[in-house]
């Protein structure tokens, strides 16, 4: 994630009046409790969490007061400078993007960690271990057709193919109904046009096949 995206969900609204700057006593308490295990030397699931309630809190009341650095003051204010010169800064501006948006699950996370083993909440226990391993935050994967799915949708796309071009200037030659006999001949005319002597032929064939046609009914007529 890039400083731009970070920016995108770190920032604020414009102000607004009749906020209390202050925080409530349970703020407090969760605030001080995600100091306390900030600075702790090994940082489990559960201080984590702890962190994330705070800077929730930061993130909400940021949000109620408005403007474009007020989160930023804010968590330098409680002791998780984000901004300013990297030497000075008490908090990665990545690692709290990523709590706040395991935060905006964190029931369903807390019930997938408790389900892992002891070696798993122990190794996922960070923001970027969560995003990265709880199924949550899992981005749907495009499942792509087998080889043999491949082929076979390629061999109907050519058996389609082949069927529309053996058909092709075949069909819709004209309208029977509403087409005279004369279009309907300069029409199969046009179609053989530069086969010599095709046409006549052609409608030789046709006569030939008219008789026969005739003369197989007039048979049936005469047995009946």
């Amino acid at each position: 994630m890039d400083d731009a995206q970070a920016l995108q969900l770190l920032g604020a609204t414009e102000p607004q009046r009749n906020v209390s700057t202050s925080f409530s006593a349970s703020e407090d308490e969760a605030l001080e409790a995600a100091r306390a295990a900030w600075v702790g030397l090994k940082r489990t699931f559960e201080g984590w969490i702890a962190i994330g309630q705070g800077i929730r809190i930061l993130r909400r009341r940021a949000d109620q007061l408005g403007g474009r650095k007020t989160f930023q003051r804010l968590m330098a204010e409680e002791g998780f400078r984000i901004d300013g010169p990297k030497a000075e800064r008490q908090f990665d501006k990545t690692t709290a993007t990523r709590l706040l948006k395991v935060m905006e699950q964190e029931t369903e996370v807390k019930i997938w960690h408790q389900q892992l083993t002891p070696v798993q909440q122990a190794d996922w226990a960070s923001p970027n271990a969560i995003l990265r391993h709880c199924p949550i935050f899992a981005k749907p994967k495009q499942t792509r057709p087998s080889p043999y799915k491949q082929l076979e949708q390629a061999h109907m796309a050519l058996l389609k193919e082949h069927e529309q071009l053996k058909h092709q200037g075949t069909e819709h030659l004209f309208d029977p109904e509403h087409t005279t006999d004369q279009q309907i001949a300069e029409t199969m005319i046009g179609r053989l046009s530069g086969w010599r002597g095709r046409a006549r032929r052609v409608a030789r064939r046709m006569l030939e096949i008219l008789d026969q046609e005739q003369s197989k009914k007039d048979e049936r007529e005469t047995q009946q």
